[in-house]
């Protein structure tokens, strides 16, 4: 029985070990290697939908480069004005978080602030998040306009 008992407790500590080494390598892995094609072309294919709905919508042309980088913590994504240039930034380390929720959620946001910048409205340097944003985020179908994240949000698409 005791011996029983050791080998038990060793299998464990083995398995418990070999898991812990594992997702450290996976984690390595993830951030330091390139993304995952199939992630990439989801990327670009969402993009494309939403330089569609764009033109279609407010007749604007607006191919605006998706980068992927590591931002703080608490940011899922931003969009940048520069000099006339627009672009978007989305967070590589949300990525494992939910990758769904920055192709449906995020990124349409991001798009949207895009869409404003193009129309020059800098009317409400207070406020990037106004009535004009939410009704854009809305016609490009984002499936949450809220200001900010929405962790229910996050953990609801990683539970369903």
């Amino acid at each position: 029985m005791k011996q029983q008992l050791k080998f038990i407790f060793l299998f464990m500590i083995i398995s418990g070990t070999i898991f812990i080494i594992h997702n450290l390598y996976i984690t390595w892995e993830f951030n330091n290697f390139p993304l995952d094609k199939s992630m990439r072309l989801a990327i670009d294919q969402k993009r494309d939908e939403l330089i569609s709905r764009t033109l279609s919508s407010y007749d604007i042309y607006l191919p605006v480069p998706v980068k992927i980088e590591n931002l703080p913590d608490n940011l899922y994504g931003v969009t940048i004005y520069n000099r006339g240039d627009i672009y978007i930034i989305l967070n590589r380390k949300m990525f494992r978080e939910s990758f769904e929720y920055i192709l449906s959620t995020v990124l349409p946001h991001e798009f949207a602030h895009a869409v404003i910048l193009a129309k020059s409205d800098f009317t409400d340097n207070e406020n990037s998040h106004s009535n004009e944003w939410q009704n854009i985020c809305i016609e490009l179908q984002g499936k949450n306009c809220e200001q900010f994240v929405n962790i229910d949000d996050v953990i609801s698409d990683k539970i369903f």
